[in-house]
């Protein structure tokens, strides 16, 4: 799978829509950067103490020899397996690597791929503008704090930062590339 998209950004888009669900399902972070995410779960010591328990008691059940005893440990051994099976220890590796024009990207198989292949699959078709031009250098003007005349990123004058607009909301403010709101690219300071 390939998306236009760089893979420091992929890896929050990752982070913040992926997250959650596996979260939900017991899943916590275990590394992550420009080469990728992986999430694990573990077998949690409750569930390891339950399961054990439905083991022995299936196990004193069985001993007892009759009909409806029996029937029942092997109700439990069933219960048993199904949990131990939807609660797997279990790891997603979603593995990140720049190629020009964007981002390679790998998922480990396991009993999680089909749900974080449908929500890349979302985040490699999205109707937004994929791969937005680089942003140019913020063009000569004055600056905010003390008037100076600017021509980069920060004024030589007093120090403070300039600050661009989402071409796509039009949120006023921002020091990065792209929106936190829209994800949008950003743009120069609007002409007031």
């Amino acid at each position: 799978m390939r998306s236009g998209y760089p893979p420091e950004r992929l890896v929050i888009e990752l982070q913040s829509r992926l997250g959650p669900s596996l979260a939900a399902k017991g899943y916590r972070v275990v590394g992550h950067g420009v080469t990728g995410v992986t999430w694990q779960r573990e077998l949690p010591g409750r569930l390891t103490a339950g399961l054990l328990f439905l083991g022995f008691f299936a196990l004193a059940l069985f001993a007892t020899a009759t009909v409806g005893s029996v029937l029942l440990g092997l109700i439990c051994i069933a219960v048993a397996s199904v949990v131990l099976y939807a609660r797997r220890p279990a790891t997603v590796t979603v593995g990140l690597s720049r190629v020009p024009g964007g981002t390679e990207i790998s998922v480990s198989e396991g009993p999680e791929a089909h749900s974080v292949k449908d929500v890349l699959h979302t985040l490699t078709s999205s109707s937004r503008p994929i791969a937005p031009a680089p942003s140019p250098p913020l063009a000569p003007s004055a600056c905010d704090a003390c008037g100076h005349q600017v021509g980069g990123n920060f004024c030589a004058n007093c120090g403070r930062a300039r600050t661009r607009t989402c071409s796509g909301c039009g949120q006023l403010g921002l020091m990065s590339d792209f929106c936190p709101s829209c994800g949008a690219a950003t743009y120069e300071p609007p002409v007031a």
